[in-house]
């Protein structure tokens, strides 16, 4: 019992850390965002950083959700959440790397691999994907506990 509250504890600090984590990525990343669109696409530029503040969003509300109902829930369930918000910090290292690899001297985007270009736009789609999920997981999490003791 005292072994799997270490594990618990263990594993409820390190999703904390990555959604934190998630978080302050993502607010550097929008900056990161802009100046890219800017660049290649000043009509665009405003609308895709306000369009990805709602990442940001998600991350906090799934952070506060976390915190709601990190002590209710099984293990099973802490080490999925766990993985997604690992994968949500690694879906960063694709596009941080591709826009930070760009001279905006040249026409490298036009000329990049189509592979390059097909993995930018998976992580770009993941990192709004894994927030979105993360929160309604929770969201689902809360309102099943709730409906319980509403039942009880």
């Amino acid at each position: 019992m005292a072994e799997e509250i270490k594990n618990n504890t263990k594993i409820i600090s390190e999703i904390q850390n990555r959604i934190q984590f998630g978080t302050m990525i993502a607010i550097f990343f929008s900056g990161m965002l802009y100046y890219f669109f800017n660049i290649f696409d000043k009509d665009n530029a405003n609308y895709v950083t306000l369009s990805y503040s709602g990442v940001v969003a998600f991350y906090l509300v799934t952070f506060c959700l976390f915190e709601l109902e990190k002590k209710k829930m099984n293990m099973k369930l802490l080490k999925w959440i766990n993985r997604l918000s690992l994968l949500g910090i690694f879906l960063f290292i694709i596009p941080i790397s591709y826009l930070t690899s760009i001279n905006p001297k040249f026409t490298f985007i036009k000329v990049s691999l189509g592979f390059q270009k097909i993995l930018f736009v998976i992580s770009l789609y993941g990192l709004f994907l894994i927030p979105i999920v993360l929160f309604i997981i929770l969201l689902i999490h809360l309102l099943i506990r709730l409906g319980k003791e509403a039942i009880t």
